[in-house]
């Protein structure tokens, strides 16, 4: 990625964004997830919940990467 500074931070700033939708979006799964009984359905709450959990690694991997770059 060859992106000029201003571009990067305008990047970064979109990423914080969507890492902080996918908290939210953890924080509400989790929530839900205290009211499951069946366990099929809260497997499948933890997986989604774990599948956010990987975003947030990808989003902070690429903010890294171009935070290096300024």
């Amino acid at each position: 990625m060859n992106l000029n500074p201003e571009r990067n931070k305008e990047i970064i700033a979109q990423l914080n964004n969507a890492r902080q939708l996918e908290e939210a979006s953890i924080r509400h799964y989790r929530h839900l997830s205290s009211f499951l009984t069946d366990p099929h359905e809260l497997e499948t709450f933890l997986r989604f919940i774990e599948e956010k959990r990987q975003r947030i690694v990808q989003i902070d991997q690429v903010i890294k990467l171009l935070d290096i770059q300024n």
